[in-house]
């Protein structure tokens, strides 16, 4: 299983409040807390990934999950 770095995630587009203004500056309505709450859960719900992968290439770069993505370790052991 592997787990979405969103830390990292979100600091590849220049931090939380970089972040925020720049999907407001986009036309997606988002409030700051809600950027917190994505690293509180360690997840970005599917669709503000969509509308990460839309700014990134606005930006003129790219935006590849699995770039962001690390295994985790749960306690099982596999052979």
């Amino acid at each position: 299983m592997q787990k979405l770095e969103v830390k990292a995630v979100i600091s590849r587009f220049g931090g939380r409040s970089t972040l925020w203004r720049k999907l407001g500056a986009a036309g997606h309505k988002i409030n700051i807390r809600a950027i917190d709450q994505w690293v509180a859960r360690e997840n970005i719900p599917t669709v503000w990934i969509i509308r990460l992968l839309e700014l990134a290439g606005n930006e003129g770069w790219n935006f590849s999950i699995k770039d962001f993505l690390s295994p985790t370790n749960n306690g099982l052991h596999q052979d």
